[in-house]
C-alpha cells in the first residue's frame, strides 16, 4: 500500500486529445499550469488518492524490449531529468492520440502531473500521474455584478469520479490505473499503457467472490 500523507505535486501540465478516427487533432500545451496550494491539494486529493486507494495493480509491458513500452519510457525521462517534463508529456499526449481511433473515444483533456515523496515499504519515490477526463459536468456559479448576484452557467471537471487515471511508479515497472469508461473500449489499458494486470492476494480474493457470487446466484 502506498503512503501519499508527505507527497506534493512538482509539475502539472494539460493537453487536449481529441479522436483520431475523427482527426480532431491534439492540442499541445505551451507550458506548464500556475500552481497554488489549493490547486495542488485538489489534485492529491481528488486524482491521486483515488488511484492510489482503488486503482488496479498493473505491469507495463512490451513484447520485445520494454524500453519500447512508450509510458515506460517517456516517464523514466522525467524521472531521471525533470527538465523532461515538458517535452516527455507533449509526446505521451501524442501517443495517447495514435491510441484513439475507436469510434467511441471522446475527446477530452491529458493532465499530466508529477509527485514527488510517494511512499512504498519505507522508500520514497516519484510517481507521474495521467489523468484523462473526457467528459465535463456543468455547474452553477454566483457571479457579484454591482448591487446584485448573477447566476452562471459553467462547464468543468469534477473531482467525484476518475474517468481514466494512471500512476506510473518510479522504482519499476509497476502502475495503477483506474477507468470507469471502460465497457466502451479498452484502449487506456490495452494500448496506451500497455500493461497487464498483477495477481495479487486482494485480486484473488475478489475473483473468489465473484466466483462464489455467481454460483450462489445460478444456485
Amino acid at each position: 500500500m502506498l503512503d501519499i500523507s508527505s507527497t506534493r505535486v512538482k509539475k502539472v501540465i494539460v493537453h487536449r486529445v481529441g479522436n483520431k478516427l475523427r482527426d480532431e487533432g491534439v492540442h499541445i500545451s505551451t507550458a506548464e499550469c500556475p500552481r497554488s496550494e489549493t490547486l495542488d491539494e485538489l489534485l492529491l486529493r481528488g486524482l491521486l488518492a483515488p488511484v492510489v486507494r482503488n486503482g488496479q495493480e498493473l505491469q507495463l509491458y512490451h513484447e520485445s524490449d520494454i524500453q519500447l513500452n512508450v509510458i515506460n519510457h517517456y516517464s523514466s525521462n522525467i524521472f531521471t531529468d525533470a527538465k523532461t517534463f515538458k517535452t516527455s508529456s507533449d509526446a505521451i499526449a501524442k501517443h495517447l492520440y495514435s491510441c484513439s481511433d475507436h469510434p467511441n473515444i471522446g475527446g477530452g483533456e491529458l493532465l499530466v502531473i508529477l509527485f514527488d515523496d510517494v511512499r512504498a515499504q519505507g522508500k520514497s519515490l516519484q510517481a507521474l500521474g495521467l489523468f484523462k477526463v473526457e467528459s465535463k459536468d456543468d455547474y452553477l456559479d454566483a457571479i457579484d455584478s454591482k448591487n446584485s448576484i448573477q447566476i452562471s452557467e459553467r462547464s468543468g471537471i469534477s473531482l467525484d469520479e476518475i474517468q481514466k487515471g494512471a500512476v506510473v511508479l518510479s522504482n519499476d515497472l509497476k502502475a495503477l490505473s483506474i477507468d470507469t469508461l471502460s465497457q466502451k473500449t479498452k484502449y487506456w489499458t490495452e494500448h496506451f499503457l500497455k500493461a497487464t494486470a498483477i495477481e495479487t492476494p486482494k485480486k484473488r480474493a475478489q475473483a473468489a467472490a465473484a466466483l462464489v457470487k455467481a454460483i450462489s446466484t445460478k444456485v
